[in-house]
């Protein structure tokens, strides 16, 4: 089975004198109650608070931080990108982190973050099989992207028009300027079919890299402008980002590869080559896995790169019996039997802040099962009370969990 990562919204608390229940905000409420407004003085870095129109209020939790400090105010992160023709670039709308897009593909820099004074910048290049091996710290055998074929789509979810009205709760507990996407379809041109999607979160951005039909792409590399931080290649393949006093303010995070049936691959090669600010980083994937005749196409290989701001409410991952990967950056989690291998997610989250006077009088934990399950096996929820890490567990731990 398998489960994906809990959507944005789906874990609230409704309370009043004498309710407080946790459900899925998918599920209409059978009163349909309707939101008032916000109540500002309680927000948190991943929480929302809101009244109702029958006198309740609902806590909302989200998974990525919707708000960020500024003082002693949590403000409303927008990543909203708009094209500034000054610079030929999408950019975000979030002062706290800098993001922003090349409109003019080809060049040096197609990306760029800027948190706190650190800025790291970078392009896409491949490598094609049977390319000669360069040493040099410029690669010069590598193929970039071609503006002529590759088509930018910029995709800002639209805004309601409701904020200041009375709304559902889905139209309030949907906050769409927390994230933005964009898009570079075609990017290397018709000989090797690649698309290349960013969503931009608070202090993240996801990187995938879609290869749409199979190509003679050996390898994918980052050419990459670290204005004087040094890349570290860290013992489980992900990339921390130093300054000189060894502080990190970036990271890569583990990468790996999954084809169109759910297929993974965590066996890829990383390489760093740096010189001053000048960082090249080559992701070789397992070429037999690549070319196996079992893969289905897309395939997806994503890095994600964080700042050393960035949290998360939930922190999720899977074990599977025969490996003792770290599966905690892959976009989908599995229960039940994989590859003929039994399979185990583990999932722990923070709560909104309630008041401890309010009484928790029932409960509802729910489960998104996306198109491609196979199995009809039903699962159990076990309750863990013993500390994990998604960089130590591994397929034998057992300890205490109780059913629920």
């Amino acid at each position: 089975m398998i489960l994906s990562s809990i959507p944005a919204s789906a874990l609230t608390v409704l309370s009043n004198d004498n309710i407080n229940s946790i459900e899925n905000t998918s599920e209409k409420e059978e009163s349909e109650k309707l939101i008032v407004e916000e109540d500002t003085s309680k927000r948190g870095e991943f929480e929302k608070h809101f009244y109702c129109t029958d006198g309740s209020f609902v806590a909302v939790m989200y998974p990525e931080a919707i708000h960020y400090k500024d003082g002693e105010e949590w403000i409303d992160v927008d990543n909203t990108l708009t094209y500034n023709s000054t610079l030929n670039e999408y950019v975000s709308s979030n002062k706290n982190f800098n993001v922003s897009f090349s409109n003019s593909l080809g060049e040096n820099k197609l990306i760029s973050l800027k948190k706190n004074g650190y800025e790291l910048s970078w392009t896409l290049e491949t490598v094609s099989s049977g390319t000669p091996k360069e040493n040099s710290i410029f690669l010069s055998n590598t193929n970039s992207i071609d503006s002529t074929t590759a088509k930018i789509t910029v995709d800002n979810e639209k805004v309601s028009d409701k904020i200041n009205s009375i709304r559902t709760e889905e139209e309030a507990f949907n906050l769409p300027k927390v994230t933005s996407k964009i898009k570079y379809s075609d990017a290397f041109g018709n000989n090797q079919k690649l698309d290349l999607d960013y969503t931009v979160y608070q202090n993240k951005v996801e990187e995938d890299i879609i290869l749409t039909e199979k190509s003679d792409i050996s390898s994918f590399v980052l050419r990459m402008n670290t204005n004087g931080l040094i890349a570290i290649l860290n013992s489980d393949n992900s990339i921390s980002f130093v300054d000189n006093k060894n502080e990190i303010k970036y990271t890569i995070s583990i990468p790996y590869m999954c084809d169109a049936v759910d297929a993974v691959s965590h066996n890829i090669k990383v390489d760093i080559q740096q010189n001053g600010s000048n960082c090249v980083i080559s992701y070789i994937p397992d070429k037999d896995w690549l070319n196996s005749a079992d893969r289905v196409y897309p395939i997806l290989l994503d890095p994600s790169i964080t700042t050393n701001e960035y949290n998360a409410a939930i922190t999720d991952t899977y074990v599977q019996q025969g490996d003792s990967l770290n599966h905690s950056s892959e976009q989908k989690f599995y229960v039940g039997i994989k590859s003929g291998n039994i399979c185990r997610t583990y999932i722990k989250f923070s709560l909104p802040h309630i008041d401890s006077t309010m009484p928790i009088n029932n409960a509802a934990f729910v489960i998104t099962v996306p198109a491609g399950t196979t199995t009809g096996r039903t699962f159990g929820l076990y309750r863990c009370n013993s500390a994990w890490r998604v960089d130590e567990i591994a397929y034998d731990y057992c300890h205490g969990i109780i059913k629920l």
